[in-house]
C-alpha cells in the first residue's frame, strides 16, 4: 500500500523551474494569440471599411447616372412636345392657306 502512495507522491512533485518555464510559455503563447487576434480584427475592419466606401461610391455614381438619365428623359419629352406642337401649327397653317 505504501508503494502505491509513494508512486503518486514521486510523480506529484514538480520542479519549480519547470513550472516557471511552463508559465512563461503560456504567457508567451497568450500574448502571441492576442496579437494575432488584434491584427486579424484590424484587417477585418479595414476590409469592412473599404467595402463600405466602395459601396458608397457605387451608390453615388448610380445616383449621378440616374440624374443624368432623368434629365435626358425630360429633355426628350420637351423636344417631342415642341415637335408635335410645331407640326400641329404647320398643319393648321397649311389648311388655312388651302382654304383661301
Amino acid at each position: 500500500m505504501i508503494a502505491i502512495f509513494t508512486h503518486f507522491i514521486i510523480y506529484g512533485q514538480i520542479d519549480q523551474r519547470k513550472l516557471d518555464s511552463l508559465e512563461r510559455a503560456i504567457e508567451s503563447s497568450t500574448k502571441a494569440q492576442k496579437g494575432w487576434q488584434d491584427s486579424f480584427a484590424k484587417a477585418q475592419d479595414s476590409i469592412y471599411k473599404s467595402a463600405i466606401n466602395e459601396n458608397d461610391s457605387i451608390k453615388s455614381s448610380a445616383q449621378q447616372t440616374n440624374k443624368v438619365k432623368e434629365r435626358q428623359r425630360i429633355t426628350l419629352r420637351i423636344v417631342i412636345i415642341v415637335a408635335i406642337c410645331l407640326t400641329g401649327v404647320l398643319i393648321a397653317f397649311q389648311q388655312k392657306n388651302r382654304s383661301t
